[in-house]
Protein backbone atom coordinates (compact mmCIF):
# COMPACT_ATOMS: atom_id res chain seq x y z
CA UNK A 1 0.00 0.00 0.00
CA UNK A 2 1.36 2.93 -1.04
CA UNK A 3 1.83 6.21 1.79
CA UNK A 4 2.27 9.73 0.38
CA UNK A 5 4.54 12.18 2.52
CA UNK A 6 3.47 15.35 3.26
CA UNK A 7 5.84 17.94 3.48
CA UNK A 8 5.55 18.68 6.58
CA UNK A 9 5.96 15.02 7.82
CA UNK A 10 9.24 15.09 5.70
CA UNK A 11 10.52 18.03 7.64
CA UNK A 12 10.12 16.64 11.18
CA UNK A 13 12.02 13.13 10.17
CA UNK A 14 14.88 15.44 8.38
CA UNK A 15 14.93 17.44 11.75
CA UNK A 16 14.52 14.57 14.28
CA UNK A 17 16.93 12.09 12.14
CA UNK A 18 19.62 14.68 10.63
CA UNK A 19 21.87 11.56 10.31
CA UNK A 20 19.42 9.10 8.88
CA UNK A 21 20.77 8.63 5.45
CA UNK A 22 22.82 12.05 5.14
CA UNK A 23 19.41 14.05 4.70
CA UNK A 24 18.26 11.69 1.67
CA UNK A 25 15.22 10.70 1.75
CA UNK A 26 14.70 6.91 -0.11
CA UNK A 27 11.21 6.11 -1.08
CA UNK A 28 10.69 2.04 -1.69
CA UNK A 29 11.25 1.08 -5.41
CA UNK A 30 9.63 2.55 -8.44
CA UNK A 31 7.86 5.01 -5.59
CA UNK A 32 7.82 8.30 -6.46
CA UNK A 33 8.31 10.97 -3.81
CA UNK A 34 4.79 13.11 -3.66
CA UNK A 35 5.09 16.64 -2.16
CA UNK A 36 2.05 18.14 -1.21
CA UNK A 37 0.73 22.08 -2.20
CA UNK A 38 3.24 23.61 -0.04
CA UNK A 39 5.68 22.98 -2.93
CA UNK A 40 9.54 21.73 -3.02
CA UNK A 41 12.58 24.07 -1.70
CA UNK A 42 15.97 23.39 -1.45
CA UNK A 43 17.94 24.73 1.10
CA UNK A 44 21.22 25.65 -0.63
CA UNK A 45 22.64 23.91 -3.85
CA UNK A 46 26.44 22.76 -4.04
CA UNK A 47 28.06 23.74 -7.48
CA UNK A 48 30.61 21.99 -8.87
CA UNK A 49 32.37 20.97 -11.95
CA UNK A 50 30.88 18.27 -14.17
CA UNK A 51 32.61 15.41 -14.46
CA UNK A 52 30.91 14.86 -18.19
CA UNK A 53 29.84 17.29 -20.78
CA UNK A 54 26.62 18.30 -20.76
CA UNK A 55 24.60 15.86 -22.96
CA UNK A 56 21.82 17.91 -24.23
CA UNK A 57 19.06 17.26 -21.65
CA UNK A 58 17.44 18.99 -19.31
CA UNK A 59 15.06 18.67 -16.46
CA UNK A 60 11.59 18.70 -16.83
CA UNK A 61 8.36 17.57 -15.29
CA UNK A 62 5.64 15.32 -16.62
CA UNK A 63 2.00 16.60 -16.94
CA UNK A 64 1.38 14.62 -13.85
CA UNK A 65 3.83 16.12 -12.19
CA UNK A 66 6.60 13.55 -12.11
CA UNK A 67 9.73 14.86 -12.48
CA UNK A 68 12.06 13.68 -15.48
CA UNK A 69 15.15 14.39 -17.65
CA UNK A 70 14.17 15.26 -21.06
CA UNK A 71 15.98 16.49 -24.09
CA UNK A 72 16.54 20.17 -25.14
CA UNK A 73 14.09 20.50 -27.75
CA UNK A 74 10.34 20.95 -28.47
CA UNK A 75 8.38 18.30 -26.38
CA UNK A 76 11.74 16.65 -25.19
CA UNK A 77 12.02 14.52 -28.12
CA UNK A 78 14.07 14.86 -31.60
CA UNK A 79 17.19 16.67 -32.18
CA UNK A 80 18.19 18.89 -29.43
CA UNK A 81 18.29 22.42 -30.22
CA UNK A 82 21.38 23.72 -28.70
CA UNK A 83 24.87 22.09 -29.52
CA UNK A 84 27.60 22.84 -27.71
CA UNK A 85 31.71 22.94 -28.92
CA UNK A 86 34.02 23.34 -26.14
CA UNK A 87 33.01 26.61 -24.22
CA UNK A 88 30.51 27.86 -27.21
CA UNK A 89 26.43 27.38 -27.19
CA UNK A 90 24.69 26.81 -30.58
CA UNK A 91 21.22 27.58 -32.00
CA UNK A 92 20.92 25.64 -35.60
CA UNK A 93 17.48 25.73 -36.59
CA UNK A 94 14.49 28.14 -36.69
CA UNK A 95 15.35 31.95 -35.63
CA UNK A 96 15.80 33.05 -31.89
CA UNK A 97 13.36 35.87 -30.87
CA UNK A 98 14.27 38.33 -28.02
CA UNK A 99 11.56 39.63 -26.78
CA UNK A 100 9.20 38.50 -29.45
CA UNK A 101 7.72 34.85 -30.25
CA UNK A 102 7.35 35.45 -33.90
CA UNK A 103 11.26 35.76 -34.71
CA UNK A 104 11.46 37.22 -38.47
CA UNK A 105 15.21 36.25 -38.93
CA UNK A 106 18.22 34.38 -37.22
CA UNK A 107 17.97 36.84 -34.24
CA UNK A 108 15.05 39.24 -33.70
CA UNK A 109 15.58 41.43 -30.58
CA UNK A 110 12.35 43.27 -29.85
CA UNK A 111 13.44 46.16 -27.61
CA UNK A 112 17.01 47.87 -27.23
CA UNK A 113 20.16 46.29 -27.45
CA UNK A 114 22.67 47.81 -25.31
CA UNK A 115 26.34 47.55 -26.78
CA UNK A 116 29.09 48.36 -23.51
CA UNK A 117 31.44 51.31 -24.95
CA UNK A 118 34.35 50.08 -27.00
CA UNK A 119 32.36 47.11 -28.14
CA UNK A 120 31.85 46.55 -31.76
CA UNK A 121 29.05 45.23 -34.36
CA UNK A 122 30.98 42.33 -36.48
CA UNK A 123 30.27 41.58 -40.03
CA UNK A 124 31.98 38.61 -40.89
CA UNK A 125 34.51 39.09 -37.71
CA UNK A 126 35.42 42.65 -39.10
CA UNK A 127 34.48 45.62 -36.93
CA UNK A 128 30.95 47.55 -38.95
CA UNK A 129 29.71 49.69 -36.05
CA UNK A 130 32.06 50.74 -32.90
CA UNK A 131 31.29 53.22 -29.89
CA UNK A 132 34.19 53.97 -28.75
CA UNK A 133 35.99 56.79 -26.58
CA UNK A 134 33.59 59.88 -26.18
CA UNK A 135 30.74 60.32 -28.12
CA UNK A 136 32.37 58.78 -31.32
CA UNK A 137 30.40 56.84 -33.48
CA UNK A 138 32.36 54.53 -35.82
CA UNK A 139 30.67 53.13 -38.74
CA UNK A 140 32.29 50.84 -41.48
CA UNK A 141 34.99 48.75 -41.77
CA UNK A 142 38.57 49.50 -40.62
CA UNK A 143 37.55 52.40 -38.46
CA UNK A 144 39.75 54.50 -36.28
CA UNK A 145 41.44 53.03 -33.08
CA UNK A 146 40.97 55.97 -31.19
CA UNK A 147 42.28 56.54 -28.02
CA UNK A 148 41.19 59.94 -26.33
CA UNK A 149 39.22 61.42 -29.38
CA UNK A 150 35.85 62.76 -28.88
CA UNK A 151 32.59 63.51 -30.60
CA UNK A 152 33.75 61.88 -33.69
CA UNK A 153 31.35 60.79 -36.64
CA UNK A 154 33.20 58.05 -39.02
CA UNK A 155 31.29 56.42 -41.68
CA UNK A 156 32.89 54.38 -44.48
CA UNK A 157 35.50 51.75 -45.08
CA UNK A 158 38.96 52.95 -43.34
CA UNK A 159 37.23 56.03 -42.99
CA UNK A 160 39.74 58.03 -40.25
CA UNK A 161 41.85 54.62 -40.04
CA UNK A 162 44.72 56.46 -38.25
CA UNK A 163 42.67 58.53 -35.90
CA UNK A 164 44.03 58.53 -32.00
CA UNK A 165 43.29 61.55 -30.34
CA UNK A 166 41.55 63.60 -33.34
CA UNK A 167 38.38 65.23 -32.26
CA UNK A 168 35.04 66.45 -33.30
CA UNK A 169 35.56 65.49 -37.09
CA UNK A 170 33.14 64.20 -39.55
CA UNK A 171 33.97 61.60 -42.13
CA UNK A 172 31.88 59.94 -44.95
CA UNK A 173 33.22 57.77 -47.79
CA UNK A 174 35.84 55.28 -48.03
CA UNK A 175 39.25 56.34 -47.05
CA UNK A 176 37.85 59.38 -45.88
CA UNK A 177 40.47 61.26 -43.81
CA UNK A 178 42.32 58.15 -43.58
CA UNK A 179 45.46 59.14 -42.37
CA UNK A 180 44.00 61.70 -39.91
CA UNK A 181 45.74 61.34 -36.61
CA UNK A 182 45.18 64.27 -34.18
CA UNK A 183 42.87 66.96 -36.92
CA UNK A 184 40.16 68.04 -35.05
CA UNK A 185 36.99 70.12 -36.62
CA UNK A 186 37.41 68.74 -40.30
CA UNK A 187 34.60 67.73 -42.40
CA UNK A 188 35.54 65.72 -45.00
CA UNK A 189 32.49 63.92 -47.92
CA UNK A 190 33.65 61.59 -50.47
CA UNK A 191 35.94 58.71 -51.62
CA UNK A 192 39.22 59.64 -50.49
CA UNK A 193 38.11 63.44 -49.86
CA UNK A 194 41.59 64.49 -46.74
CA UNK A 195 42.86 60.96 -47.21
CA UNK A 196 46.40 62.53 -46.10
CA UNK A 197 45.07 65.14 -43.90
CA UNK A 198 46.71 65.89 -40.32
CA UNK A 199 45.25 69.58 -40.04
CA UNK A 200 42.24 71.56 -38.58
CA UNK A 201 39.14 73.19 -39.62
CA UNK A 202 39.10 72.13 -43.05
CA UNK A 203 35.47 70.98 -45.56
CA UNK A 204 36.60 68.90 -47.96
CA UNK A 205 33.63 67.88 -50.32
CA UNK A 206 33.98 65.08 -53.45
CA UNK A 207 36.18 62.63 -54.63
CA UNK A 208 39.84 62.99 -53.87
CA UNK A 209 39.34 66.59 -52.26
CA UNK A 210 42.19 67.71 -50.58
CA UNK A 211 44.07 64.06 -50.99
CA UNK A 212 47.19 65.31 -50.67
CA UNK A 213 46.80 68.00 -47.59
CA UNK A 214 49.33 66.50 -44.70
CA UNK A 215 49.27 69.96 -42.80
CA UNK A 216 46.94 72.58 -44.72
CA UNK A 217 43.82 73.84 -42.20
CA UNK A 218 40.97 76.24 -42.46
CA UNK A 219 40.56 75.30 -46.18
CA UNK A 220 37.16 75.08 -47.91
CA UNK A 221 37.44 72.37 -51.46
CA UNK A 222 34.68 71.50 -53.01
CA UNK A 223 34.33 69.60 -55.92
CA UNK A 224 35.85 66.06 -57.17
CA UNK A 225 39.42 66.92 -57.31
CA UNK A 226 39.74 70.22 -56.00
CA UNK A 227 42.84 71.12 -53.65
CA UNK A 228 44.20 67.53 -54.61
CA UNK A 229 47.94 68.47 -54.49
CA UNK A 230 47.45 70.86 -51.72
CA UNK A 231 49.94 69.56 -48.64
CA UNK A 232 50.19 72.70 -46.93
CA UNK A 233 48.16 75.49 -47.96
CA UNK A 234 46.20 77.60 -45.41
CA UNK A 235 42.67 79.33 -46.04
CA UNK A 236 41.76 78.37 -49.47
CA UNK A 237 38.39 78.31 -51.09
CA UNK A 238 38.12 76.25 -54.15
CA UNK A 239 35.06 75.86 -55.60
CA UNK A 240 34.57 73.52 -58.88
CA UNK A 241 35.75 70.26 -60.77
CA UNK A 242 39.77 69.83 -60.10
CA UNK A 243 39.89 74.17 -59.07
CA UNK A 244 43.42 74.11 -57.45
CA UNK A 245 44.44 71.19 -58.28
CA UNK A 246 48.34 72.10 -58.17
CA UNK A 247 48.72 74.69 -55.94
CA UNK A 248 49.98 72.77 -52.89
CA UNK A 249 51.59 75.05 -50.54
CA UNK A 250 49.65 78.58 -51.65
CA UNK A 251 47.59 80.30 -49.09
CA UNK A 252 44.23 82.90 -48.78
CA UNK A 253 43.63 81.83 -52.72
CA UNK A 254 39.69 82.33 -53.77
CA UNK A 255 39.29 79.65 -56.81
CA UNK A 256 35.48 79.58 -58.23
CA UNK A 257 34.54 77.41 -61.36
CA UNK A 258 35.83 74.26 -62.62
CA UNK A 259 39.40 73.87 -63.48
CA UNK A 260 40.03 77.57 -62.22
CA UNK A 261 43.56 78.44 -60.90
CA UNK A 262 44.14 74.56 -62.04
CA UNK A 263 48.08 75.23 -62.00
CA UNK A 264 48.24 78.13 -59.91
CA UNK A 265 51.07 77.55 -56.93
CA UNK A 266 50.76 81.52 -55.26
CA UNK A 267 49.12 83.31 -52.43
CA UNK A 268 46.78 85.58 -52.22
CA UNK A 269 45.25 84.76 -55.99
CA UNK A 270 41.67 85.11 -57.16
CA UNK A 271 40.26 83.46 -60.22
CA UNK A 272 36.35 83.37 -61.06
CA UNK A 273 35.13 81.51 -63.92
CA UNK A 274 35.25 77.95 -66.14
CA UNK A 275 39.08 77.40 -66.52
CA UNK A 276 40.98 80.66 -65.89
CA UNK A 277 44.41 80.27 -65.53
CA UNK A 278 47.04 82.20 -63.23
CA UNK A 279 50.40 81.06 -64.27
CA UNK A 280 52.39 79.31 -61.87
CA UNK A 281 54.01 81.09 -58.81
CA UNK A 282 52.13 84.35 -59.39
CA UNK A 283 50.74 85.92 -56.57
CA UNK A 284 48.13 88.76 -55.50
CA UNK A 285 46.56 88.73 -58.68
CA UNK A 286 43.13 88.51 -60.10
CA UNK A 287 41.26 86.33 -63.33
CA UNK A 288 37.70 86.77 -64.07
CA UNK A 289 36.08 84.88 -67.02
CA UNK A 290 35.68 82.24 -69.09
CA UNK A 291 39.30 81.04 -70.17
CA UNK A 292 41.06 84.75 -68.44
CA UNK A 293 44.96 84.19 -68.23
CA UNK A 294 47.34 86.31 -65.96
CA UNK A 295 50.75 86.07 -66.16
CA UNK A 296 51.91 88.47 -63.52
CA UNK A 297 51.45 89.60 -59.67
CA UNK A 298 50.31 92.17 -58.80
CA UNK A 299 47.63 92.34 -61.77
CA UNK A 300 43.65 92.17 -62.36
CA UNK A 301 42.38 90.71 -66.00
CA UNK A 302 39.30 90.45 -67.25
CA UNK A 303 38.17 88.32 -69.88
CA UNK A 304 40.15 85.98 -72.23
CA UNK A 305 42.17 87.20 -75.33
CA UNK A 306 41.71 86.14 -78.80
CA UNK A 307 38.29 85.47 -79.86
CA UNK A 308 36.56 85.33 -76.48
CA UNK A 309 37.57 89.73 -75.27
CA UNK A 310 34.96 90.46 -73.23
CA UNK A 311 33.64 94.03 -72.90
CA UNK A 312 33.15 95.54 -69.23
CA UNK A 313 30.10 98.55 -68.71
CA UNK A 314 30.24 101.30 -66.18
CA UNK A 315 27.15 102.54 -65.81
CA UNK A 316 25.70 100.84 -68.58
CA UNK A 317 24.36 97.03 -69.31
CA UNK A 318 25.38 97.05 -73.31
CA UNK A 319 28.92 98.20 -72.98
CA UNK A 320 30.09 98.49 -76.99
CA UNK A 321 34.06 99.10 -76.36
CA UNK A 322 36.40 97.08 -74.03
CA UNK A 323 35.82 100.23 -71.42
CA UNK A 324 32.39 101.72 -71.81
CA UNK A 325 31.81 104.31 -68.98
CA UNK A 326 28.76 106.41 -69.01
CA UNK A 327 28.88 109.13 -66.27
CA UNK A 328 26.30 109.62 -63.56
CA UNK A 329 24.57 112.73 -65.43
CA UNK A 330 25.69 115.79 -67.56
CA UNK A 331 27.72 117.46 -65.26
CA UNK A 332 29.58 114.21 -63.99
CA UNK A 333 32.71 113.04 -65.78
CA UNK A 334 32.93 109.43 -66.84
CA UNK A 335 36.45 109.23 -65.84
CA UNK A 336 38.95 111.26 -63.64
CA UNK A 337 42.60 110.56 -63.28
CA UNK A 338 44.90 111.66 -60.36
CA UNK A 339 48.97 111.54 -59.44
CA UNK A 340 49.39 111.05 -63.09
CA UNK A 341 53.43 111.21 -64.03
CA UNK A 342 55.02 113.61 -66.47
CA UNK A 343 57.14 112.83 -68.86
CA UNK A 344 59.99 114.77 -70.79
CA UNK A 345 59.38 112.40 -74.02
CA UNK A 346 57.37 112.56 -76.63
CA UNK A 347 53.74 112.25 -75.71
CA UNK A 348 50.52 112.17 -77.23
CA UNK A 349 47.17 114.45 -76.62
CA UNK A 350 43.98 112.45 -76.58
CA UNK A 351 40.56 113.18 -77.95
CA UNK A 352 36.66 112.52 -77.60
CA UNK A 353 35.18 111.92 -80.86
CA UNK A 354 31.35 112.66 -81.08
CA UNK A 355 30.24 109.07 -79.62
CA UNK A 356 32.60 109.93 -76.75
CA UNK A 357 35.12 107.31 -77.98
CA UNK A 358 38.55 108.34 -76.44
CA UNK A 359 41.56 108.14 -79.37
CA UNK A 360 45.08 109.00 -79.66
CA UNK A 361 45.58 111.75 -81.59
CA UNK A 362 48.08 111.56 -84.41
CA UNK A 363 48.64 112.76 -87.70
CA UNK A 364 51.71 111.66 -89.70
CA UNK A 365 54.82 114.05 -89.24
CA UNK A 366 53.02 115.72 -86.14
CA UNK A 367 53.97 115.45 -82.43
CA UNK A 368 53.48 117.26 -79.19
CA UNK A 369 56.18 118.06 -76.92
CA UNK A 370 56.24 118.70 -73.28
CA UNK A 371 59.17 119.29 -70.72
CA UNK A 372 58.04 119.52 -66.95
CA UNK A 373 54.62 121.05 -66.40
CA UNK A 374 52.38 122.30 -69.53
CA UNK A 375 53.29 125.16 -71.49
CA UNK A 376 50.07 126.24 -72.23
CA UNK A 377 47.53 127.95 -70.09
CA UNK A 378 43.73 128.49 -70.73
CA UNK A 379 43.27 132.56 -69.31
CA UNK A 380 40.04 133.66 -67.53
CA UNK A 381 39.35 135.24 -70.96
CA UNK A 382 39.05 131.84 -72.71
CA UNK A 383 42.64 133.18 -74.15
CA UNK A 384 45.28 130.55 -74.94
CA UNK A 385 48.50 131.69 -73.37
CA UNK A 386 51.67 130.44 -73.89
CA UNK A 387 53.47 130.22 -70.21
CA UNK A 388 57.05 130.68 -71.31
CA UNK A 389 56.92 133.88 -72.82
CA UNK A 390 58.26 133.08 -76.31
CA UNK A 391 56.71 132.59 -79.73
CA UNK A 392 55.08 130.11 -81.31
CA UNK A 393 57.25 128.68 -84.62
CA UNK A 394 55.52 127.09 -87.00
CA UNK A 395 57.49 124.81 -89.94
CA UNK A 396 61.18 124.64 -89.08
CA UNK A 397 64.57 126.05 -90.84
CA UNK A 398 64.38 128.91 -88.72
CA UNK A 399 68.15 130.83 -88.28
CA UNK A 400 67.36 133.88 -87.06
CA UNK A 401 64.19 135.45 -85.61
CA UNK A 402 63.33 139.12 -85.12
CA UNK A 403 61.87 140.31 -82.22
CA UNK A 404 58.83 141.93 -81.48
CA UNK A 405 56.97 138.56 -82.86
CA UNK A 406 54.76 135.79 -81.40
CA UNK A 407 53.68 133.57 -84.47
CA UNK A 408 56.50 132.71 -87.00
CA UNK A 409 55.83 130.82 -90.20
CA UNK A 410 58.30 129.32 -92.22
CA UNK A 411 58.22 130.04 -95.52
CA UNK A 412 54.84 131.97 -94.86
CA UNK A 413 53.55 134.98 -93.94
CA UNK A 414 55.21 137.51 -90.91
CA UNK A 415 51.98 139.20 -89.99
CA UNK A 416 49.86 140.20 -86.48
CA UNK A 417 46.63 139.99 -88.13
CA UNK A 418 45.21 138.28 -91.39
CA UNK A 419 41.72 139.64 -92.81
CA UNK A 420 40.15 137.88 -96.30
CA UNK A 421 37.45 140.76 -98.12
CA UNK A 422 35.21 138.97 -100.56
CA UNK A 423 34.34 141.26 -103.48
CA UNK A 424 30.52 140.43 -103.20
CA UNK A 425 28.00 137.66 -101.66
CA UNK A 426 28.27 135.69 -105.35
CA UNK A 427 31.89 134.66 -103.57
CA UNK A 428 30.19 132.95 -100.73
CA UNK A 429 28.75 129.44 -100.80
CA UNK A 430 25.38 129.91 -98.82
CA UNK A 431 22.88 128.01 -101.29
CA UNK A 432 23.70 124.26 -100.60
CA UNK A 433 20.79 124.15 -97.85
CA UNK A 434 18.28 125.78 -100.47
CA UNK A 435 15.01 123.85 -101.87
CA UNK A 436 16.44 123.87 -105.44
CA UNK A 437 19.83 122.91 -104.46
CA UNK A 438 20.74 120.27 -106.87
CA UNK A 439 23.00 117.31 -104.36
CA UNK A 440 24.60 114.40 -106.22
CA UNK A 441 23.29 111.10 -104.60
CA UNK A 442 26.57 108.81 -102.80
CA UNK A 443 26.11 106.94 -105.60
CA UNK A 444 27.10 109.55 -108.56
CA UNK A 445 29.51 111.23 -105.79
CA UNK A 446 31.21 107.75 -105.44
CA UNK A 447 31.64 107.44 -109.28
CA UNK A 448 33.03 110.57 -109.60
CA UNK A 449 35.85 110.62 -106.98
CA UNK A 450 36.53 106.81 -108.60
CA UNK A 451 37.08 108.44 -111.70
CA UNK A 452 38.68 111.68 -110.65
CA UNK A 453 39.85 111.48 -107.33
CA UNK A 454 38.71 114.32 -106.17
CA UNK A 455 35.65 115.82 -104.87
CA UNK A 456 33.42 117.25 -107.63
CA UNK A 457 33.73 120.85 -107.81
CA UNK A 458 37.61 121.12 -106.32
CA UNK A 459 40.75 122.27 -108.34
CA UNK A 460 42.77 119.39 -108.94
CA UNK A 461 46.29 119.14 -107.89
CA UNK A 462 47.66 120.35 -110.76
CA UNK A 463 45.00 122.93 -111.42
CA UNK A 464 46.12 124.12 -107.96
CA UNK A 465 50.07 123.99 -109.00
CA UNK A 466 48.60 126.29 -112.16
CA UNK A 467 46.20 128.32 -110.80
CA UNK A 468 47.28 128.90 -107.12
CA UNK A 469 45.28 129.13 -104.11
CA UNK A 470 42.87 131.49 -103.75
CA UNK A 471 41.97 131.99 -99.78
CA UNK A 472 38.45 132.99 -100.05
CA UNK A 473 37.21 131.02 -103.29
CA UNK A 474 39.02 127.94 -101.49
CA UNK A 475 37.48 129.02 -98.47
CA UNK A 476 33.88 129.22 -100.25
CA UNK A 477 34.52 125.92 -101.67
CA UNK A 478 35.45 123.93 -98.86
CA UNK A 479 32.29 125.41 -97.48
CA UNK A 480 30.29 124.36 -99.92
CA UNK A 481 31.72 120.18 -99.66
CA UNK A 482 31.00 120.72 -96.01
CA UNK A 483 27.44 121.94 -95.84
CA UNK A 484 26.91 118.72 -98.48
CA UNK A 485 28.57 116.41 -95.94
CA UNK A 486 25.96 117.95 -93.64
CA UNK A 487 22.96 117.14 -95.89
CA UNK A 488 24.79 113.66 -96.38
CA UNK A 489 25.25 113.37 -92.71
CA UNK A 490 21.51 114.21 -92.28
CA UNK A 491 20.43 111.29 -94.53
CA UNK A 492 22.49 108.93 -92.90
CA UNK A 493 21.25 110.02 -89.78
CA UNK A 494 17.44 109.17 -90.64
CA UNK A 495 18.92 105.96 -92.03
CA UNK A 496 20.58 104.92 -88.95
CA UNK A 497 17.69 106.05 -86.50
CA UNK A 498 15.59 103.31 -88.98
CA UNK A 499 18.34 100.79 -88.18
CA UNK A 500 18.44 101.27 -84.61
CA UNK A 501 14.83 100.96 -84.21
CA UNK A 502 14.98 97.73 -85.97
CA UNK A 503 17.85 96.76 -84.05
CA UNK A 504 16.45 97.28 -80.83
CA UNK A 505 13.44 95.41 -81.49
CA UNK A 506 15.75 92.41 -82.49
CA UNK A 507 17.19 93.01 -79.13
CA UNK A 508 14.35 92.63 -77.17
CA UNK A 509 13.43 89.73 -79.20
CA UNK A 510 16.95 88.38 -78.51
CA UNK A 511 16.38 89.21 -74.54
CA UNK A 512 12.97 87.81 -74.94
CA UNK A 513 14.78 84.34 -76.46
CA UNK A 514 17.63 83.82 -73.86
CA UNK A 515 15.76 84.58 -70.62
CA UNK A 516 13.31 82.10 -72.24
CA UNK A 517 16.50 79.58 -72.92
CA UNK A 518 17.80 80.29 -69.28
CA UNK A 519 14.48 79.43 -67.76
CA UNK A 520 13.92 76.09 -69.93
CA UNK A 521 17.79 75.30 -68.79
CA UNK A 522 16.75 75.72 -65.61
CA UNK A 523 13.97 73.58 -65.22
CA UNK A 524 16.25 70.68 -67.20
CA UNK A 525 18.80 71.31 -64.10
CA UNK A 526 15.93 70.74 -61.92
CA UNK A 527 14.56 67.62 -63.18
Amino acid sequence: MKHPFTLPVLLVLLATSATLAQNKIITPAQQPLVVGNAGLQHAALNASSPTAPWNGKVLSLDANGLMILVKDSAGGSGSTLWNVSGSHINYLPGNVGIGTATPLQRLHVNGDINVSTGSAYRINNSVFLLRKGVRNTLLGFNVAPIVSGTDNFFLGDSTGYANTVGSLNIFIGNNTGRSNISGIGNVFLGTFAGRNSNANNNLFIGYSVGADNTSGGNNTFIGAGSGRRNLAGAQNTYIGHQSGFENNIGERNTFIGANAGYYNTGSLNTAIGYNVNIIQGISNSTAIGSNATVTSSNSIVLGATGGNQIKVGIGNTAPTARLHVTAGGTTATGVRFENLPTSTGTVYPLYVDANGNVMKASTAGARALAAGESNWERTAQDHLLNRNGGGVLIGSGFKTLPTGYQLYVSEGILTERVKVALKSTDEWRDNVFRDDYMLRSLDEMEAFIKQHRHLPGVPSAEEMVKQGNDLHRTDALLLEKIEEQALYLLEVKKENRSLKTRTEEMMSLIRQLSQEVESLKQELQNK
